[in-house]
């Protein structure tokens, strides 16, 4: 290790360990710390690794809830306040509430999630930013500049086409059906990560089998096994893996765990398309 580089990783440790005494963390944490401080790649993991997978009461000795083996960071999730939520455990990205998203640039709401939903819009009514309301087809459209609708024109699209910078359509609350998200078909659910641009965003994306399955959290023993302080619903949902050899999707249901053989992780595939929710998220 040159001179250089151990007067930066000590400057590094003294940033992120400043009541540690004497500045400095374990050596075996120091190491870990070293590949950030010695390579391109500056980051917050700290010990590294995969997350724990939440388990933290043992069945037997030595099994998970025994050791606990895992990224051992508190807090390990992180609300950003802007309808994402950061897993510092594996430095991804995840969209909160798919369904409260605002699309489009930043700028609606602090939140950039959906604030109040109105119902059918009226004219003579009087709408704030982050306001929701339902179209007579069953599409939603979002309020992005705060105003009283005019008396004339008497129907939405005509207000649509009078004021264009006053509404924007989401497809991510199910045609008709409020509060409910919308279920995608494979193709559709990769198109609309794809193009989801949201809270200054654009990359992204459908997750990978290990993504999702890095929120699941194997020490509840209640639906849905996973971390719904920061994921307030579960729900069968779209994977951007396939399976091996076939021309089919696959999605993963978090059921409760409770005890091996019992419950837990269901993943299927199915046809592409049969429909699913889907959960964005990005590096």
């Amino acid at each position: 290790m040159s001179s250089l580089t151990a007067f930066n990783l000590f400057i590094r440790q003294c940033l992120l360990y400043p009541l540690a005494s004497p500045f400095l963390p374990a050596p075996a944490d120091v190491r870990k710390d070293l590949s950030y401080a010695n390579g391109s790649k500056i980051g917050t993991l700290v010990g590294g690794g995969l997350p724990r997978t939440g388990q933290i009461t043992p069945v037997a000795d030595y099994d998970d809830g025994y050791y606990q083996a895992g990224n051992p960071i508190v807090p390990r999730f992180i609300d950003n306040g802007n309808g994402t939520i950061t897993d510092r455990g594996t430095n991804k990205q995840w969209v909160k509430q798919p369904e409260l998203i605002i699309p489009g640039a930043t700028g609606v709401h602090s939140s950039n999630q959906i604030q109040v939903y109105q119902g059918y819009w009226y004219n003579e009514t009087t709408y704030a930013k982050a306001d929701a309301v339902r179209e007579s087809d069953g599409t939603y459209w979002i309020c992005a500049v705060a105003h009283t609708s005019a008396a004339e024109p008497t129907t939405f699209a005509e207000d649509r086409t009078a004021h264009p910078t006053y509404w924007r359509e989401t497809i991510w609350i199910e045609n008709g059906n409020w509060p409910n998200k919308t279920m995608f078909t494979f193709a559709g659910g990769l198109a609309a990560c794809e193009g989801l641009e949201y809270a200054g965003h654009t990359d992204w994306r459908l997750p990978n089998i290990i993504e999702l399955l890095s929120l699941y959290n194997f020490g509840k023993s209640s639906e849905p096994a996973i971390y719904e302080d920061y994921f307030p619903e579960g729900g069968g949902v779209w994977l951007s893996s396939t399976a091996a050899g076939d021309n089919f999707g696959m999605d993963v249901l978090l059921l409760q765990y409770k005890q091996i053989g019992y419950g837990g992780v269901i993943i299927t595939s199915g046809g592409l398309s049969t429909t699913k929710y889907v959960r964005p998220i990005r590096d």
